[in-house]
């Protein structure tokens, strides 16, 4: 176990399914003293696993039925890690999945040049990215307050 960006930071590598459901739940029941708002699991790829990899399944099912009993929000963060969110508010951003401002930079020159380069297809490059970005900000941003 590490901080990892500022998360707390779980490797389950090596362990057994039961040993792992129990190491969640413990992290579960500790979830609203996280000062970091969230949890990171890593449960690797499942490469030496024999047959299927078992321990990405059973991490994620538990996360999922923490989603749905306490209200809290499991994102994927790449390949074998699961980032629980406890709160949003003292989560930071790479917990999230917001982008850094490297990414948004990179973005939006691209943008700049495909426009300049190519006007009529960098336009549509363009206003797609930021389609796509307004619907990454509404959806981390949940419902309108006094919605059901």
């Amino acid at each position: 176990m590490w901080v990892e960006q500022g998360v707390a930071t779980i490797d389950l590598h090596d362990l057994n399914a039961d040993l792992a459901k129990r190491i969640v739940a413990i992290a579960a029941d500790m979830g609203e003293d996280l000062e970091s708002g969230a949890v990171r699991f890593i449960t690797g790829w499942g490469r030496h696993s024999v047959g299927l990899p078992v321990l990405p399944g059973v991490v994620q099912g538990a996360l999922v039925r923490l989603e749905s009993e306490r209200g809290w929000r499991m994102r994927m963060a790449g390949s074998g890690r699961y980032v629980l969110i406890v709160n949003e508010q003292l989560a930071p951003r790479s917990a999230l999945g917001g982008m850094d401002w490297g990414t948004r930079l990179f973005l939006v020159v691209f943008c700049l040049l495909g426009i300049w380069s190519f006007p009529p297809a960098g336009i549509v490059i363009a206003v797609c990215l930021m389609v796509w970005f307004l619907a990454q900000r509404s959806k981390r941003s949940g419902p309108p307050k006094g919605s059901p």
